[in-house]
């Protein structure tokens, strides 16, 4: 047998063993591998019942509310409400019924079958039992019962999957996810029982009823704390325990425990969004921790994957070693021997004097081959050493020229010739090898002289650039200590203008209240406007110091794009119509449902381009807005028909206080900050900002920013079959409303509205509902035809006499508002209008805003001191005011208040610190909690996160904006 063939019968039978072992152990890890695939699949399941017990939650308590309010004012609300969220009930239960099926068709077996059978049929009988509620064949409580009952097949289907995990972290998050179920189901219950029972007496069953539902409601609440204590999810369910909404509810339970033998009653309306905004809290928290088990589990399964995958290759690696080095050690055996077997050949050739002498047997293995090799070559050596002495001089010139070749000069030959002719060559090569050193060695010399000077300048050099890189670092210390210098300056003096602008405009607001005279308001309005021009520029200054200090951060979060932008862009309607401009308004209705962006910067650029195209565009002159997203990205043109930019001033316009030209700040006034901070804020974004602009004819500005679509589902803005058995026409009589009519159009197109015609003259036939805009040559002919109309008008400042056949459509025109006015006009709205319902409009809109209550406030300020005591009387509050912190804290302790306001810089103690002491006295003392808001001139974004960090429970901004202010008021304080 070969030696070859012996080495591959000794490498097989380890080869053999590794691959039995390895694949062992791959079996295993595949296994483990499937078994976290199967807890991915289990813990999409609870996801999935999670969804659809919570939508059905929501429609129960939405049948609860309006089955109890069929006769009052709020039937119409509540009817909207349970009809959309039908339509969500529908879509969660048809997929988790798609995720059952597929369970079944990769045959994952984590649920009995015959459950899921019971859930599939009880989730689909829910479309039957809706008739139930019009028809009256149930009672309302029975109805009730059932959706609760299927709540309670879909709890014992979470809590039925299985689900099994070493890992002790993912475990417990299951467990706190399906006590969160329980949680959300009980206050659905509470949140269902307490609506059929509102208006009404509660009979001693019904009240054992609710607090059994608030006994167990608190108890899977107290077991979820413990269970999420010490990890950072209890900080949010901290956060969500502190909410406002939880105080409401809770004076409703005290409310229903004390009306056992009379009626209570509370708002509806209230009742269902605030119970239903706590549920929602805490069905994201749901979601929230079902991401992080998900997460965890990929996590796992990655790994597990990528084990699996290493120990395949570790195996096929170790099994390709073996054999590989089974071959190379049989090729190097066989080249030694084929080397052992012409090396024989060469000496005994040499021998024979059949030729020259042999080089040495050259073999790299150290064995009994190479040594065989060694022997041979020892013989070979010893009879060339019997060789005349003249072959050792040539062997050793051969050798010295070899060396010579190699560059060292070195070595001479030192063995003496006996041919004369050979004396002389080793006499002429020894003076060349002389001649050669000679000539290195001056060469030596010369290199270390050089060497010797470089080092010199290298040195120097060193010594130079450690000088240059200690004037850089203290350069940069100074630009660093100058820039922190800036930002506190700016801050500081933010802080004192806006503290008397406060003062400013607040007395202003409440002087046009008082002010009859028309003189004097238009002075009144003047200082307004100028104030809140100091305040514009004041912002601008800082968000630019922010930017260019690298501080400005950008936050997406999720919106919904059409309320955001419609807000935004309708801010803008006062200003365009006191220019009297058109301002003509286009967002796309098929804007998705939720985007994630930062809505804040984006609104503050399409702000800043709204207000320079108005600012700029003369009189009577076009203002145009379009609003659209594409691919992923929003698009906001807003063009204006303006003074222009010539082009020479296009690259520059970008740039900090920079405008078209010197004279332009002299006539239109502001910084010339806006376009920069748009600019580098749409950078921040990875957006982009461009300019197309002609002198004397306008500029349009294109904003292009990256969004990502979370609900590409177009919100239900019109209820096709309500109008779809109307057809539309829009009257286009004048060249100058031609903007109007192609909106309306454009609208209507996209609304799916495709019966619509286009008249040049006024006509009363083809048509149900007429868009116009009023001219006197034909607007009796309309009110006398007392057909269906839509009145479109440039602005407010302008309007019809009251026919309830017309209703008006103010430029611009978001979509929500031509929807309004669409259904408005519609017939079954006509009839509606009464003139109790328009006195009662204006008698609200004629009241006054009052509330009840007792208010603190800490405020150093004399000015702002007599502003905020003004504003408080108008209110009807009644309130103490105090100067410092100190005192703030002493007269808390002393008497009972319902509100706080809190400066932040006063004396003795600032606002932040009197906040901490006062809840400190309060937690001592188990005091209910009292909300205490900033009202301060700290407006930088780090305060205000530092504000609501520490435990401010609102912020309110001076110079003093009214309408926040109620907004804070109405959070914390009750109305009259």
């Amino acid at each position: 047998m070969t030696i070859n063939r012996k080495l591959f019968l000794i490498t097989i039978l380890p080869t053999i063993t590794i691959l039995l072992f390895s694949a062992n152990h791959i079996i295993d890890k595949y296994n483990t591998y499937n078994t976290h695939e199967h807890l991915l699949s289990s813990s999409t399941l609870i996801d999935n019942t999670a969804n659809v017990l919570h939508e059905i939650q929501i429609e129960r308590g939405l049948i609860s509310s309006y089955i109890n309010n069929i006769n009052t004012n709020d039937s119409l609300y509540f009817s909207k409400l349970l009809t959309n969220q039908q339509k969500k009930t529908d879509t969660v239960i048809k997929k988790i019924d798609i995720f059952l099926k597929d369970l079944d068709k990769n045959n994952l077996k984590i649920i009995n079958k015959k459950f899921t059978n019971k859930i599939t049929f009880l989730l689909n009988s829910i479309k039957g039992l809706r008739k139930n509620i019009t028809n009256n064949s149930m009672t309302p409580y029975s109805i009730f019962l059932y959706f609760s009952y299927i709540n309670s097949q879909l709890l014992e289907l979470a809590e039925g999957i299985k689900f099994y995990s070493n890992d002790e972290k993912t475990q417990n998050n299951i467990m706190i996810l399906k006590k969160l179920l329980i949680f959300q189901e009980i206050s659905g219950q509470e949140r269902g029982l307490v609506a059929l029972q509102n208006g009404k007496k509660i009979s001693p069953v019904t009240l054992a009823k609710l607090n059994s539902i608030w006994t167990i409601q608190d108890s899977a609440y107290e077991n979820i704390k413990i269970i999420l204590h010490g990890s950072d999810t209890y900080n949010k369910l901290d956060i969500l325990d502190k909410n406002k909404d939880n105080l409401y509810i809770q004076k409703v339970k005290q409310l229903i425990r004390n009306s056992s033998e009379t009626e209570f009653n509370i708002n509806s309306k209230t009742w269902f969004k605030t119970t239903t905004n706590r549920i929602n809290d805490y069905h994201l928290l749901g979601r929230y921790i079902f991401s992080k088990i998900v997460v965890n589990i990929k996590q796992k399964n990655e790994e597990l994957y990528n084990s699996f995958i290493y120990q395949i290759i570790i195996t096929i690696t170790a099994i390709f070693s073996l054999l590989l080095g089974a071959f190379l050690l049989s090729k190097d055996i066989d080249k030694s021997l084929k080397r052992l077997d012409r090396g024989m050949d060469k000496f005994f050739d040499f021998l024979n004097f059949k030729s020259d002498a042999p080089k040495e047997i050259m073999i790299d293995s150290k064995d009994e081959i190479s040594s065989m090799a060694n022997k041979i070559n020892k013989q070979m050596r010893y009879l060339l050493l019997n060789l005349e002495n003249d072959k050792n001089f040539i062997n050793e010139t051969t050798q010295i020229v070899t060396q010579m070749k190699d560059g060292d000069f070195s070595e001479k030959p030192y063995s003496e010739p006996t041919n004369p002719s050979l004396i002389k060559l080793k006499l002429v090569f020894n003076e060349l090898i002389k001649l050669i050193s000679d000539k290195i060695s001056q060469q030596t010399k010369s290199l270390e002289t050089l060497n010797k000077t470089l080092e010199d300048k290298v040195h120097f050099q060193t010594a130079e650039l450690e000088k240059k890189i200690i004037e850089i670092t203290q350069a940069r210390d100074t630009a660093i200590d100058a820039q922190n210098a800036k930002d506190e300056f700016l801050a500081n003096i933010s802080h004192e203008i806006r503290t008397p602008l406060n003062a400013i405009l607040g007395f202003v607001t409440i002087l046009s209240k008082r002010i009859k005279d028309d003189k004097s308001l238009d002075y009144l309005h003047i200082i307004d406007t100028s104030g809140k021009s100091l305040l514009t520029i004041i912002n601008d200054i800082l968000d630019f110091s922010k930017i260019q200090s690298g501080k400005f951060t950008i936050t997406p979060h999720d919106i919904d794009p059409m309320k955001e932008f419609s807000d935004c862009t309708l801010l803008f309607t006062s200003k365009a119509y006191e220019k009297h401009l058109t301002y003509a308004v286009y967002i796309d209705p098929n804007l998705p449902k939720t985007i994630t962006v930062d809505d804040t910067r984006v609104k503050q650029i399409i702000s800043n381009l709204l207000s320079n195209a108005i600012k700029f565009t003369p009189q009577d002159g076009v203002v145009k807005v379009n609003i659209s997203i594409d691919d992923n990205s929003l698009i906001v043109l807003v063009q204006d028909s303006g003074i222009g930019i010539p082009k020479e001033r296009q690259k520059e316009i970008f740039n900090p206080f920079s405008q078209a030209d010197n004279s332009t700040t002299r006539k239109y006034g502001g910084t010339g900050l806006g376009l920069s901070i748009s600019c580098k804020l749409s950078k921040l974004m990875s957006a982009s900002l461009t300019l197309t602009s002609k002198e004397n004819i306008g500029s349009t500005f294109r904003l292009i920013v990256p969004i990502i679509a979370i609900d590409n589902s177009p919100k239900e803005l019109l209820d096709m079959n309500k109008i779809k058995k109307y057809r539309f026409a829009i009257l286009n009589t004048s060249q100058e409303d031609e903007i109007f009519v192609r909106l309306i159009k454009k609208y209507l197109s996209d609304f799916g509205i495709s019966n619509v015609i286009e008249l040049n003259e006024f006509t009363k036939e083809g048509y149900d509902i007429l868009f116009f805009v009023p001219d006197d040559s034909y607007n009796n002919d309309i009110i006398e035809a007392e057909i269906a109309a839509i009145a479109m008008f440039k602005s407010n400042m302008i309007n019809l006499a009251n026919h309830t056949n017309i209703t008006s459509l103010y430029a611009p025109f978001a979509p929500t508002s031509v929807i309004q006015a669409i259904d408005d006009i519609t017939v079954e709205n006509i009839q509606k209008i009464t003139k109790t319902v328009e006195s009662d409009k204006n008698k609200d809109n004629n009241d006054k805003v009052k509330f009840s209550g007792f208010v603190l406030v800490a405020e150093d300020n004399k000015t702002n001191q007599l502003l905020i005591s003004l504003i408080l009387d108008d209110y009807d509050i009644k309130y103490n005011i105090v100067e410092d912190g100190k005192q703030a804290v002493e007269l808390f302790k002393q008497k009972k208040f319902d509100l706080v306001l809190m400066d932040e810089n006063m004396p003795e103690l600032n606002g932040l610190g009197a906040m901490k002491q006062i809840k400190e006295y309060e937690m001592k003392n188990k005091l209910n909690k009292t909300p205490i808001v900033a009202l301060t001139a700290n407006t930088l974004t780090s305060d205000v996160t530092k504000f609501f960090k520490e435990g401010m429970d609102g912020f309110v901004a001076k110079p003093i904006n009214n309408d926040l202010f109620e907004e804070e008021l109405h959070k914390h304080l009750k109305r009259l």
